[in-house]
Parts: C-alpha cells; sequence; structure tokens
C-alpha cells in the first residue's frame, strides 16, 4: 500500500476537537489529497470551543480538501474519488459500508474504532466502557468488511486509563493526542509503503454492545446501589445530556455527582428521597450510601436546583425502565 489519496467517511466527535480535522490538517501538510464524506448531523457539531465543523474544514477547501454531503453513500458518488493509491478511512461514521463500495478500494478500506478490538465492537463504548468499570484503553484501525467491527486488525495501540477519568469527556480530552499520534503514524506507513502486521479480529474473544441514544436509554433505576447509580451518572455525563429520572412527574437530567462519604446506609425504601440542599448541590439518599449531585437540569438544559424541595422523590417508573433496556438504534 502506498497512497496519494485519502477518503474519509464521518466526522468528529460532538464538543470536540478530533479526530477528523487533525487528520485532514496531517494529511494535506504530507500533500496527501483529501475527500471527505460527511453528512448534516456531523456538520451541525460544535466543538468544545463552540465552533462548527462545518466552520473549521473551511480553512481546509482552500488547501484542496474536497467536501461531500450525503445523506446516503453509493458506488456511483464515491468512484470517480478512487484511484490504485486511494485509502479510505471510516471514522465515526453513520452509515453501513456494503460490499460493493468496500470492493471499490481494492483491499484498502478501513475503520477506525477508538476502543479495542475484538473486545468492544459495536457503539458507545465510552458509555459501556463506565459502566464496565474498565480503565483498560485501545486503539484500532481494521480492514472494513460487510460485518460490524469484524475486518483484520492492522494497526493498534493499547493503554490503562488514569483513574482520573471518571465521564466520558474525560476519557476522549485523554486519548485526544493519542488518537492524534495514532491516526497520523497510519496514514505516514500508508504513504511510504510500510508495511503492517496483521492480527486476525477473533470472534471468540469478542464482545459486542449496541448503539446508545442518551434520551431514549439514560434513566436512572433508584432499586440499584448507591455506585451502580454513581457510574450510570457519569456514563451519560458530558458530552451528552445527562442520566434521566422523574421529579414531581418531569423529567429532569443529573450530572457530576459522587458518593458520600458519611457514615450512612440507607434502607432500599429511602431510594431517591431529596434529604439536604446545600452550596448548588443535592444529597439523594440511595440504595446504600448517600449521593451527591451537583448539576440538576431541565429538559432544556437549564438549573433547576432552586425549585428543589427537600423531603421530594426522585423516581423512575417502571414502565420507562423497560422501553429504555427494550429500545433499539435503529
Amino acid at each position: 500500500m502506498k497512497i496519494n489519496n485519502l477518503i474519509i467517511f464521518g466526522g468528529n466527535r460532538n464538543k470536540e476537537n478530533g479526530p477528523v480535522v487533525p487528520l485532514i490538517q496531517s494529511a494535506l501538510r504530507k500533500k496527501i489529497s483529501v475527500v471527505l464524506f460527511t453528512d448534516n448531523i456531523h456538520l451541525k457539531m460544535r466543538d468544545n470551543q463552540n465552533i462548527g465543523f462545518r466552520e473549521k474544514l473551511k480553512n481546509y477547501e482552500e488547501k484542496g480538501l474536497k467536501i461531500k454531503n450525503c445523506k446516503k453513500i453509493s458506488v456511483d458518488q464515491i468512484k470517480k474519488f478512487v484511484n490504485e493509491k486511494t485509502l479510505g478511512l471510516s471514522i465515526n461514521s453513520k452509515w453501513i459500508f456494503e460490499q460493493e463500495i468496500i470492493d471499490l478500494f481494492k483491499g484498502n478500506m478501513f475503520n477506525y474504532h477508538n476502543t479495542r478490538l475484538p473486545l468492544e465492537r459495536g457503539a458507545g463504548a465510552y458509555t459501556w466502557r463506565i459502566l464496565s468499570k474498565s480503565n483498560l484503553g485501545g486503539l484500532t484501525i481494521h480492514k472494513m468488511d460487510a460485518k460490524l467491527d469484524t475486518g483484520d486488525i492492522i494497526y493498534k495501540k493499547n493503554f490503562i486509563f488514569p483513574k482520573t477519568c471518571k465521564i466520558a469527556k474525560d476519557f476522549y480530552k485523554y486519548i485526544e493526542k493519542k488518537e492524534n499520534k495514532f491516526l497520523e503514524e497510519f496514514i505516514d506507513k500508508a504513504k511510504n509503503n510500510k508495511k503492517f502486521k496483521i492480527k486476525i479480529n477473533l470472534n471468540k474473544n469478542s464482545t459486542y454492545w449496541p448503539r446508545l441514544e442518551t434520551k431514549k436509554h439514560g434513566f436512572i433505576d433508584w432499586n440499584w446501589t448507591t455506585k451502580d447509580i454513581e457510574s450510570f451518572i457519569h456514563a451519560f455525563d458530558d458530552p451528552y445530556p445527562g442520566a434521566s429520572t422523574f421529579l414531581d412527574n418531569k423529567r429532569i437530567f443529573l450530572k457530576k455527582c459522587q458518593i458520600s462519604n458519611e457514615k450512612t446506609d440507607f434502607h432500599p425504601y429511602q431510594a431517591g428521597i431529596i434529604i439536604r440542599k446545600y452550596n448548588k448541590s443535592i444529597l439523594v439518599a440511595a440504595n446504600g450510601k448517600g449521593l451527591i449531585i451537583h448539576q440538576i437540569l431541565n429538559k432544556n438544559g437549564k438549573d433547576i436546583f432552586s425549585q428543589i424541595k427537600l423531603g421530594h422523590r426522585l423516581h423512575t417508573p417502571t414502565s420507562v425502565l423497560d422501553d429504555a433496556k427494550t429500545y433499539r438504534v435503529k
């Protein structure tokens, strides 16, 4: 493989600076032509400084970047940009690639997966990681095939996340420099015709986690232990809207929590009751210890601390919890 043309499918993560924009910058600097196939969802995303993805791309259009905004992709759209020195790379893409598209690239179509494979196939990796309480990290590039995350692995790096990583935003921030370097190294190797050590993506070692949608799946079950509720709120914290429950029959979103160090052991019947307000935070009884919650938001993302009343209970109806567990993102 010796490339001089890169086709990227996908876009940046929401509220993040990468990984697509730094990769485009690096490739153009190396005199590699770049075509980006993206969609309105990605183009409307904004980084952590509230700069839009579309706005950031304008700087690189002047340097030769071609942008194709597509709801769907097809062979006819792509084939005119493909030659024998073209590499295709999917990054955060919403599309499922048919074999006909993969075949266009003659073995040079790949997917970037910002976790370990085959252990973490699927989507929503960092939410599932937080729920699993795992600090094992990895970055992977694998050959694209007609199935999901099953192609042979050609480039990977493993590492351990520090204990300071609590919410998805922390994990993404930690991998930002690592993945920029990782993707640049991959492009360098491909440009200079360096050999990759291929590793079979074994099914017997795999796990698969389905895509999540915060506003559909992120409902708190107050029957869980305090520790489980804490990790659940962390899992749907920034850059996501927050974990959900109900207060006085109105849906609210919770972020930024920690287990209280007070030596109190609450009964399950006390779970969800708001027992203290202080410093813009609330203390909620849970199944075990108390839970300190620092951000209580309404459906519009506005703080509602002033509206909180002591003795009222946070609660999620069983029917809502059942719907959350059975909903599948299409």
